[in-house]
């Protein structure tokens, strides 16, 4: 965990913003190096401590600092944003750095398996006494239907504001693009499908280039893959970027063709700089951002003419378009930091008031 390179870590430091302004102390423990996003309170960085050459003395070092850390400051409330699916590693986490303190397990993927056990002994054993949160309402509903427990949600928040001001940086894009932002790993992102569609889509013959920001483990085998296609004239890769409102605000739209999502920040930060976005309708998320032909298009996933078509249908629909994106801001003002603060507020009332 660390606070850049990915929505979790966006979503994390804007959470501690919202902690801090409802008047508590808070305190982030990040076990890599790297800040991009503005966050309230104290970091604790446990990459910083020390460095060594063996990774298990790494661990070992790791582990102790942190028992010392969470015994000396005696948290009332631990918000667990990790993934957790090393079982014997949750169980010393759960047991005994979290014993004394409640405990908010988030979860942030469609993909419960990612971060909470499908075995429901193995998640009664480890989670009984945790709080259960999704980041989407289709998160809380899937956690219920799994464990047969209750949970909440709370969306993930944007600053429209402060999104709005960074977009008007300067960047030098002299052509036309839609714009993918987010980490390259096909198994979650399906950027096959992206590209696949925007090859069979009228976009490249209109002068129209598809911009893919961000790095990650697929990112040679997607270019070659471009390349095989005699698509590199058109698709262009450049590194992540802990900016990217500038390149959302310029882009005509944004696409996001994942396989699964937790509640895409993509969506919800293009969405606030006044860009349209396409998205597939896959495991949560995106079909409580976008209202389909009214803020975008939200598109069957898997299949890339009717992806193909969406994109024709924006690019070629003037008043489409227009509508889109004159609603595209206003869309999203319920997900701003002043309106996820009311749900913060009201999910740790329900938390400090239970005595059980």
């Amino acid at each position: 965990m660390k606070l850049s390179g990915g929505g979790v870590p966006r979503s994390t430091a804007t959470i501690s913003r919202i902690l801090e302004n409802l008047g508590h102390e808070v305190h982030i423990v990040t076990i890599l190096n790297g800040v991009d996003y503005n966050y309230s309170g104290k970091l604790f960085n446990l990459e910083e401590k020390r460095e060594f050459h063996s990774a298990l003395f790494r661990k070992v070092f790791k582990w102790r600092m942190l028992k010392k850390y969470f015994k000396k400051e005696n948290f009332d409330l631990i918000i667990d944003n990790r993934t957790r699916i090393q079982f014997f590693k949750e169980l010393t986490f759960q047991k005994m750095l979290f014993r004394d303190s409640k405990v908010l397990s988030v979860v942030h993927s469609g993909n419960i398996k990612n971060y909470l056990p499908v075995n429901r002994q193995y998640f009664k054993f480890l989670y009984n006494k945790n709080y259960l949160l999704g980041v989407s309402q289709h998160i809380q509903n899937k956690i219920q239907e799994l464990y047969g427990v209750k949970s909440l949600y709370v969306y993930n928040a944007i600053d429209v504001q402060e999104n709005t001001q960074l977009s008007t940086n300067h960047i030098s894009v002299d052509f036309k693009y839609i714009l993918f932002s987010g980490r390259i790993d096909e198994r979650v992102k399906n950027l096959h499908l992206l590209i696949s569609s925007y090859e069979a889509s009228v976009l490249s013959v209109n002068n129209i280039h598809l911009i893919i920001m961000g790095d990650g483990p697929d990112k040679e085998s997607l270019i070659h893959f471009v390349r095989q296609r005699k698509l590199e004239e058109s698709i262009h890769f450049i590194t992540y970027d802990p900016n990217p409102f500038p390149f959302m605000k310029k882009a005509l739209f944004t696409v996001l063709t994942s396989r699964y999502e937790g509640f895409p920040m993509i969506l919800l930060e293009s969405l606030s700089v006044g860009t349209p976005t396409i998205s597939v309708d896959g495991i949560s998320g995106p079909s409580e951002i976008i209202q389909d032909g009214f803020n975008g298009l939200l598109v069957e996933n898997h299949n890339p003419l009717k992806l193909a078509e969406a994109f024709n249908k924006l690019v070629r629909d003037e008043s489409l378009y227009l509508k889109c994106k004159s609603n595209a801001k206003q869309s999203v003002q319920r997900f701003d930091i002043s309106e996820i603060t009311k749900d913060w507020a009201y999910v740790l009332k329900q938390i400090f008031n239970d005595n059980d």
